[in-house]
């Protein structure tokens, strides 16, 4: 990023006047309550003026901010602090106009897409009379744009030429008829750009500065449909990667694509990852689409890779969707490259911003923006108003049991003669508590009719949100309630007076915001303009516990303590709050750190594919697109009747273990394709339980829960001297992509021997031991031939897959029988005392270093397992 966009000679000395030039024509155009005034005397109250603080705050943008510039310097880059409802999209928009008018490119840049709309929308008249506005976001030419962070990013990426469309023409053979060599010589002739950032807070958040930007284009087929659909219908088979491999709809779209058949596995691995991981899958279903909530909104052109079309494929079976609908959304989908949100921002000459939530910002955030982003001057403006007559009621913390009460209690005491925001941390809790019967019976209390509430969620639709905005939700006696996003940057301003002869607005906030930025935010929808109102922050116990980490001697402190003055409870709140975003922002300047080389490679392959380098782009496609690599981990253990006590500790312990392992991964690997993995727990007895019993095995999962539910049913039961263990072994042996196997046990395997003797000699009929049944029992069963350990660890060795193997006593045999079945396949092998203190612990770490090991491969697995040692071991 430019240190600063140096003025033309001359031009400084006359930015005053022309920024004085462009309010004056700013005015006139909202004059016209003041043109219909027929009393003289009264004009000036009609007279839309920009208020000094505002102008401040525009010249400090500009660079003629203190400390003085000189007027032939630069502009500096700079984030100015302006008040919640003072004026940001004033000062935005009329410092855009200015620069624009000087021949600068400028980019507004919002979170929101209804926000970026309003606030573009209000500023349009200005823009047309002067022609600073061009039709379409991202052309070429003097002129102002808005957009959100987002949609800025798709801009920035497609500068040259559309990349999705020159992709699809590679791979179909099909021309699109782009222009990039028109495009590349606007870029070369271009003027300076400069980024106007709004809120520059929500910037540092998790949704954009520690998350990638993965444009794709969609390549679509009659085969590519089917296999969608087949991994659909065959969901509950759980099918691995080599098991489609071998389906006919696969054979017959790897024969389609020829040379790029590396997309047919990569696409082929997202789904069935996508497809594994689409339980938990969040989306609305709206006019027959599938939609996502962003923000304040549910937009409809966002995708989160195959699970979108699997929702597709679930809500037409439903009938919520048309069929060609459905089938217009079954892609192939085609990574373009890794593009980072934080490194946007340097590709403008000059980056400002206007926030309400300056002062929030942490040390950590401003050492980003000084160092990354070239900023360091900050400015914080004056209220234009004065003195803020907001009422800080306080905090409360409750149980879960009063919650809900306590929010009732809020409405109750406030909503005679006032209007009632009441905001919620996402829908469920505003859904539960619109459902619930204390609401109900707040409603009878207070004389509102239930049908008169106003929600407002991302789903409203826009019609419906800007009338509740602009006057329902502020009129008297008014309960709103609202998810946390209309918190930011929403205007709820009452034109009611006996609103405000009452008090005005009263705000509830009813959870703890991660940032102390959202809850200025959420506060700052009240008193607002010089009008007066209130806020009370509602805060549950258990949220904070889960959420926050909040200890038990600090929850009572805070039950305990009074609401008002707030500043006690205020700081140990802010304590936990900095803590834990503390540790995000860590994560998510390391996230960056890491991927650098994958932003850099990014645009290099746009830069490959606007100059025709067919080999390179096809190379780098080849990288972007790498299978999706499922690590199975397959744990074996003995269930006869001596292993109970094993089987409880493995019961108890699974859990952590998987959630250690899934805590480093994805802090570790969280956009790399071999971060997924599953396991499967198999347990083996002997050849007396016969054929429904010798083995039992769960399914492969990612989720613990389930591999649990599992556990809970299986019993330890049988047993006859050496165990079946070949029969586990056995089973690992089939089993596709299979990495590694943990065999824990407390007898050694059946010799050959055994193995004749306990299948033919002991014959299973189902109550009893007879010999002569012995081959029909155990014909057309999967052990029908029968097996020795070491011939499957022998398979398994040549497979690549170790064995570690744990036995849970000193018995000569049992320890000589595991070491060598871990020789054989590379693996390791431990002492496992079931009863001794350490024994959970062992097992736990063991188990997790060993999942970390292999998904991290040879790239992450060293790292991944220094990391879990430092915090644990």
């Amino acid at each position: 990023v430019s240190n600063g966009v140096a003025w033309g000679r001359g031009v400084g000395a006359n930015v005053p006047k022309l920024l004085g030039q462009i309010l004056a024509l700013w005015t006139l155009q909202q004059a016209e309550r003041f043109l219909r005034s027929l009393d003289p005397n009264s004009k000036s109250s009609y007279l839309c003026r920009p208020h000094p603080v505002q102008i401040v705050a525009m010249l400090c943008l500009l660079g003629l901010g203190p400390p003085k510039q000189a007027l032939e310097g630069v502009i500096e880059p700079c984030l100015v602090e302006v008040r919640t409802g003072e004026g940001k999209t004033l000062v935005m928009g009329v410092t855009a106009c200015l620069l624009a008018l000087l021949g600068m490119e400028v980019s507004c840049a919002c979170y929101s897409e209804y926000l970026s709309t309003r606030d573009h929308q209000s500023m349009v008249p200005l823009f047309s009379v002067l022609d600073v506005e061009s039709s379409l976001v991202g052309s070429g030419g003097m002129r102002v744009s808005y957009c959100t962070l987002v949609k800025l990013c798709e801009v920035e990426i497609n500068k040259r030429c559309n990349i999705r469309e020159k992709v699809k023409e590679l791979i179909l053979g099909s021309s699109a008829g782009d222009s990039s060599a028109s495009a590349v010589a606007a870029a070369a002739s271009r003027p300076r750009r400069v980024l106007l950032v709004d809120e520059v807070d929500i910037f540092f958040s998790e949704d954009f500065y520690g998350r990638p930007y993965k444009p794709g284009c969609d390549i679509t087929s009659p085969e590519i449909t089917e296999l969608i659909k087949a991994i659909w219908n065959r969901r509950s088979e759980n099918p691995s990667p080599g098991e489609v491999k071998t389906w006919d709809v696969y054979k017959s779209l790897s024969a389609r694509f020829g040379d790029w058949g590396f997309l047919s596995e990569a696409g082929m691995g997202q789904m069935l990852a996508d497809l594994r991981s689409f339980g938990g899958h969040q989306y609305e279903v709206f006019d027959g689409r599938i939609g996502y909530k962003e923000q304040d909104a549910v937009v409809f052109n966002v995708r989160f890779g195959y699970k979108t079309m699997f929702a597709y494929l679930k809500e037409h079976a439903a009938g919520k969707i048309k069929t060609d609908v459905m089938e217009r959304n079954l892609q192939i989908l085609v990574n373009c490259g890794t593009f980072l949100f934080a490194k946007f921002p340097s590709k403008f000459d000059l980056v400002s911003g206007v926030t309400g939530t300056l002062s929030t910002l942490g040390e950590d955030e401003k050492c980003v923006i000084r160092s990354d982003y070239s900023i360091s001057n900050f400015y914080c403006m004056p209220s234009a108003y004065g003195v803020c007559h907001l009422t800080d009621k306080g905090i409360t913390v409750t149980g879960s049991d009063v919650h809900f009460k306590e929010i009732v209690s809020e409405i109750e005491n406030n909503i005679q003669g006032r209007a009632v925001l009441v905001f919620f941390e996402n829908f469920q809790l505003l859904e539960k508590f619109w459902q619930s019967e204390e609401l109900k019976a707040c409603l009878d209390k207070v004389h509102v009719n239930f049908k008169d509430v106003n929600l407002l969620v991302e789903e409203t639709p826009p019609a419906n949100k800007q009338q509740i905005v602009s006057s329902r939700a502020t009129a008297a006696n008014a309960l709103t309630l609202a998810t946390k996003p209309f918190g930011r940057g929403t205007d709820f301003v009452s034109m009611d007076a006996r609103v405000n002869k009452k008090g005005g607005i009263h705000v509830v906030q009813t959870f703890l915001s991660e940032s102390e930025s959202e809850e200025v935010q959420i506060r700052g929808r009240t008193a607002r303009q010089g009008d007066s109102g209130s806020y009370s922050l509602l805060l549950e116990s258990n949220s904070l516990t889960r959420d926050y980490q909040v200890p038990a001697e600090d929850i009572d402190q805070l039950m305990q303590l009074p609401a008002t003055p707030r500043d006690a409870k205020a700081a140990l709140l802010q304590a936990h709050r900095s803590r834990l975003f503390a540790g995000k922002f860590d994560r998510m300047k390391a996230f960056v750190e890491g991927n650098v080389s994958e932003d850099t490679n990014a645009w290099v392959f746009v830069e490959d594919l606007v100059s025709g380098k067919k080999k390179e782009v096809l190379a780098q496609l080849e990288k972007f697109n790498v299978p999706v690599r499922t690590t199975r981990i397959l744990i074996v253990i003995d269930a006869t009747g001596s292993m109970q006590g094993m089987m409880d500790q493995l019961k108890a312990n699974l859990r952590t273990m998987v959630s250690r392992a899934k805590e480093f991964i994805d802090d570790k690997m969280k956009e790399s394709p071999s971060a997924h993995f599953e396991m499967q727990v198999a347990a083996y007895r002997n050849y007396g339980s016969g054929k429904d019993m010798i083995l039992e095995h769960s399914r492969w999962v990612s989720d613990p829960e389930q591999l649990l539910d599992f556990l809970q049913v299986l019993r330890a039961k049988g047993g006859e001297g050496n165990e079946a263990v070949e029969i586990g072994l056995l089973h690992a042996t089939r089993q596709q992509d299979l990495r590694h196997v943990i065999l824990i046990g407390d007898m050694p395997a059946n010799s050959e021997v055994e193995v004749r003797q306990k299948r033919h000699g002991n014959g299973y009929n189902g109550t009893g031991y007879d010999p002569t049944v012995s081959d029909a029992h155990w014909r057309s069963t999967p052990f029908e031939e029968a097996t020795t350990y070491d011939k499957e660890a022998a398979k398994l060795k040549d497979m690549g897959v170790p064995v570690d193997t744990y036995y849970i006593n000193d018995r000569q045999a049992l320890v000589n029988n595991f070491k060598e079945i871990a020789r054989v396949t590379g693996g390791e092998s431990k002492y496992l005392n079931v009863s001794g203190a350490d024994c959970a612990k062992l097992l736990t770490d063991s188990v997790t270093i060993t999942i970390l090991k292999q998904v991290g491969g040879a790239e992450h697995g060293q790292a991944l397992v220094e990391a879990y040692s430092k915090q644990y071991l």
